[in-house]
């Protein structure tokens, strides 16, 4: 007779057996439980706050006549994340959610995952310039993210449906296949929205009349403007370079953070302003696992347009709601600077014509001692 099993055995195997259950239970519960708690207080958050009184920039208004370089917008920072930057999840839910709000700046860290550009939140670069490593516990397609952008964000989702729309893309990968997927994808969604070859490839081909700098505000209307943060400049060398409008390689774009905003890093307050006239400015929060806004109203006070604000820190967040009612307050996502921040082009006058009397013809000249024409 084949020699049986002890008692013991059996209750390890048990045991084994319900500990394996407990730690797929715990990981799905906690995966779906934690997305759902994000999404639920941001949603709750949002009721609170009750509908936007933010609208789309018209026609009519002298408000939304000036260059674009001269108005604050209204930009979200980690536009998929729902809660830390590590230890936690992204989900388009909150990227549906700060659309609604009526912010036209969304922001995406792009990493690669199995061969394909995905949106995830983490540390960002360390001090050497290499990535950290993917925070969040999930990711999603990049595919995903920009078809969700593009079925709301130019829909009734949005308050603001046909004002500008800019796309900001940091990369946190090496991998050149993440930079050639996100300039396909860029073109698949947005090809009908995108800007001129004479405003793309990163400034290249800028002129008088084709400047992001010089134009208007309303000449954006219903477009979609691509801007890349990436120290290591990788998207040259891929296509998409060609979707481009501005990036931190070119002068007129400026790239910078909550800490060099509050402690006057690389530029005083004053140099800051007044170069600010002259480009475009955006700032994120200080990347740590915890987001907290910086205060909006002292880049606003530096003249930065994009401002990015983690609109799921929640409703203890002061800056969050000072965000939120400062462009509640003006109606719109894109606030006039005050005109001591803004740049005016002097024109000079076209001269007087010169009296006829200083005319440089030639003059008949009869002397008894000359005759003949000077």
């Amino acid at each position: 007779m084949p020699e049986q099993i002890p008692p013991i055995v059996y209750k390890y195997l048990l045991s084994c057996l319900a500990c394996l259950i407990l730690f797929f239970a715990y990981t799905y519960r906690n995966y779906y439980y934690l997305i759902d708690t994000n999404n639920y207080f941001q949603d709750l958050y949002f009721e609170k706050l009750g509908t936007t009184k933010i609208s789309g920039i018209n026609n009519v208004d002298k408000r939304f006549t000036h260059p674009l370089r001269d108005y604050y917008i209204l930009s979200s920072f980690n536009s998929c994340g729902g809660g830390l930057l590590t230890k936690d999840y992204v989900d388009t839910r909150p990227l549906i959610n700060t659309i609604s709000r009526g912010a036209r700046l969304l922001d995406f860290e792009i990493f690669q995952k199995n061969n394909e550009a995905v949106v995830a939140a983490g540390l960002g670069r360390d001090e050497s310039g290499q990535c950290n490593i993917k925070g969040t516990f999930n990711h999603l397609s990049l595919n995903e993210v920009l078809s969700t952008v593009r079925e709301h964000a130019f829909s009734s989702t949005a308050p603001n449906p046909n004002d500008p729309l800019f796309l900001h893309f940091r990369f946190c990968t090496n991998k050149q296949l993440a930079y050639y997927q996100t300039g396909n994808l860029i073109k698949k969604y947005f090809a009908d929205r995108l800007l001129n070859p004479k405003l793309s490839n990163n400034g290249q081909y800028w002129d008088d009349k084709n400047n992001l700098i010089r134009m208007k505000l309303l000449d954006f209307k219903g477009k979609v403007i691509i801007i890349c943060s990436d120290d290591e400049q990788n998207y040259k060398k891929t296509e998409l370079i060609t979707y481009i409008n501005l990036s931190n390689s070119i002068k007129e774009y400026d790239f910078t953070t909550n800490t060099d905003i509050l402690t006057n890093n690389k530029e005083s307050r004053s140099e800051r302003v007044e170069n600010n006239k002259k480009r475009f400015s955006l700032s994120i929060p200080d990347i740590s696992n915890k987001i907290t806004n910086g205060p909006h109203r002292t880049h606003r006070d530096r003249g930065i347009n994009f401002a990015c604000t983690y609109f799921a820190a929640g409703e203890d967040d002061d800056n969050l709601r000072e965000t939120i009612k400062f462009f509640e307050k003006e109606g719109s996502a894109f606030v006039l600077k005050p005109p001591k921040q803004r740049f005016v082009e002097v024109k000079i006058k076209e001269p007087k014509r010169a009296p006829k009397a200083l005319k440089m013809s030639k003059k008949k000249i009869d002397l008894p001692m000359y005759q003949g024409a000077i």
